[in-house]
Protein backbone atom coordinates (compact mmCIF):
# COMPACT_ATOMS: atom_id res chain seq x y z
CA UNK A 1 0.00 0.00 0.00
CA UNK A 2 2.86 2.58 1.53
CA UNK A 3 4.72 1.21 -2.36
CA UNK A 4 1.55 2.96 -4.14
CA UNK A 5 1.46 6.09 -2.60
CA UNK A 6 5.14 6.77 -2.76
CA UNK A 7 4.21 6.01 -6.34
CA UNK A 8 1.32 8.15 -6.67
CA UNK A 9 3.07 11.23 -4.78
CA UNK A 10 5.74 11.00 -7.72
CA UNK A 11 3.79 11.17 -10.37
CA UNK A 12 1.19 13.97 -9.14
CA UNK A 13 4.76 15.95 -8.35
CA UNK A 14 6.09 15.41 -12.00
CA UNK A 15 2.47 15.87 -13.06
CA UNK A 16 2.67 19.50 -11.19
CA UNK A 17 5.73 20.75 -12.30
CA UNK A 18 4.92 19.68 -15.72
CA UNK A 19 1.67 21.82 -15.37
CA UNK A 20 4.20 24.51 -13.99
CA UNK A 21 6.32 24.39 -16.61
CA UNK A 22 3.86 23.91 -20.15
CA UNK A 23 0.87 26.01 -18.75
CA UNK A 24 -0.44 26.31 -22.14
CA UNK A 25 -0.14 23.02 -23.24
CA UNK A 26 -2.48 22.05 -19.89
CA UNK A 27 -4.97 24.95 -20.56
CA UNK A 28 -5.08 23.37 -24.32
CA UNK A 29 -6.35 20.00 -22.74
CA UNK A 30 -8.73 21.12 -20.80
CA UNK A 31 -10.31 23.06 -22.91
CA UNK A 32 -10.28 20.23 -25.64
CA UNK A 33 -11.79 17.83 -22.88
CA UNK A 34 -14.49 20.70 -22.14
CA UNK A 35 -15.37 20.99 -26.21
CA UNK A 36 -15.32 17.00 -25.95
CA UNK A 37 -18.06 16.95 -22.83
CA UNK A 38 -19.94 19.25 -25.12
CA UNK A 39 -20.03 17.48 -28.49
CA UNK A 40 -21.20 14.32 -26.15
CA UNK A 41 -24.01 16.38 -24.92
CA UNK A 42 -25.27 17.39 -28.21
CA UNK A 43 -24.70 14.05 -29.86
CA UNK A 44 -26.22 11.73 -26.54
CA UNK A 45 -28.96 14.46 -26.23
CA UNK A 46 -29.58 14.65 -30.29
CA UNK A 47 -29.81 10.71 -30.66
CA UNK A 48 -31.63 9.84 -27.09
CA UNK A 49 -33.79 12.48 -26.43
CA UNK A 50 -36.27 10.30 -24.39
CA UNK A 51 -33.12 10.15 -21.76
CA UNK A 52 -32.88 14.09 -21.84
CA UNK A 53 -32.97 14.29 -18.48
CA UNK A 54 -30.31 11.43 -17.18
CA UNK A 55 -28.13 12.93 -19.96
CA UNK A 56 -28.18 16.57 -18.58
CA UNK A 57 -27.78 14.97 -14.88
CA UNK A 58 -24.49 13.18 -15.59
CA UNK A 59 -22.90 16.31 -18.22
CA UNK A 60 -22.85 18.23 -15.09
CA UNK A 61 -21.27 15.90 -13.29
CA UNK A 62 -18.81 15.28 -15.24
CA UNK A 63 -18.48 18.94 -15.99
CA UNK A 64 -18.15 19.80 -12.17
CA UNK A 65 -15.24 17.06 -11.85
CA UNK A 66 -13.45 18.20 -14.79
CA UNK A 67 -13.64 22.04 -13.54
CA UNK A 68 -12.89 20.63 -9.95
CA UNK A 69 -9.54 19.06 -11.72
CA UNK A 70 -8.57 22.02 -13.70
CA UNK A 71 -8.99 23.89 -10.65
CA UNK A 72 -6.88 21.34 -8.84
CA UNK A 73 -4.19 21.78 -10.89
CA UNK A 74 -4.12 25.18 -12.09
CA UNK A 75 -3.86 25.82 -7.61
CA UNK A 76 -0.80 23.23 -7.84
CA UNK A 77 1.29 25.58 -10.07
CA UNK A 78 0.17 28.85 -8.57
CA UNK A 79 1.69 27.18 -5.28
CA UNK A 80 4.71 26.46 -6.92
CA UNK A 81 4.92 29.81 -8.10
CA UNK A 82 4.52 31.11 -4.80
CA UNK A 83 7.37 29.36 -3.26
CA UNK A 84 9.77 30.70 -6.04
CA UNK A 85 8.56 34.00 -5.00
CA UNK A 86 8.92 33.29 -1.37
CA UNK A 87 12.20 32.06 -2.29
CA UNK A 88 13.85 35.29 -4.44
CA UNK A 89 12.39 37.52 -1.80
CA UNK A 90 14.51 35.44 1.12
CA UNK A 91 17.68 35.63 -1.12
CA UNK A 92 16.93 39.26 -1.76
CA UNK A 93 16.51 39.92 1.85
CA UNK A 94 20.29 37.91 2.69
CA UNK A 95 21.65 40.15 -0.08
CA UNK A 96 20.83 43.20 1.27
CA UNK A 97 21.91 42.68 4.34
CA UNK A 98 25.02 41.59 3.28
CA UNK A 99 25.27 44.66 1.24
CA UNK A 100 24.26 46.84 4.02
CA UNK A 101 27.30 44.68 5.97
CA UNK A 102 29.26 45.95 3.65
CA UNK A 103 31.20 42.51 2.86
CA UNK A 104 33.67 42.79 -0.12
CA UNK A 105 32.47 41.82 -3.67
CA UNK A 106 34.30 38.83 -3.87
CA UNK A 107 32.84 37.48 -0.52
CA UNK A 108 29.03 38.60 -2.09
CA UNK A 109 29.87 36.62 -5.05
CA UNK A 110 30.89 33.53 -3.28
CA UNK A 111 27.38 33.70 -0.72
CA UNK A 112 25.14 34.47 -3.95
CA UNK A 113 26.85 31.17 -5.18
CA UNK A 114 26.39 29.32 -2.50
CA UNK A 115 22.51 29.99 -1.94
CA UNK A 116 21.53 28.80 -5.44
CA UNK A 117 23.39 25.92 -5.34
CA UNK A 118 21.08 25.29 -2.27
CA UNK A 119 18.01 26.54 -4.53
CA UNK A 120 19.25 23.93 -7.16
CA UNK A 121 19.46 21.03 -4.61
CA UNK A 122 16.15 21.94 -2.94
CA UNK A 123 14.27 21.81 -5.87
CA UNK A 124 15.68 18.42 -7.22
CA UNK A 125 14.37 16.68 -4.36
Amino acid sequence: MENGVVTLERYWKNFRIFSYRNRTLVEFFFIGIYGFEQLMLVGFTFFWPELLMLIITNYSIILLTTFALNKLVMESRIRILENNITNISKKYDILKILFDLGLDRKEKTKITKDLNRYKTQKEMR
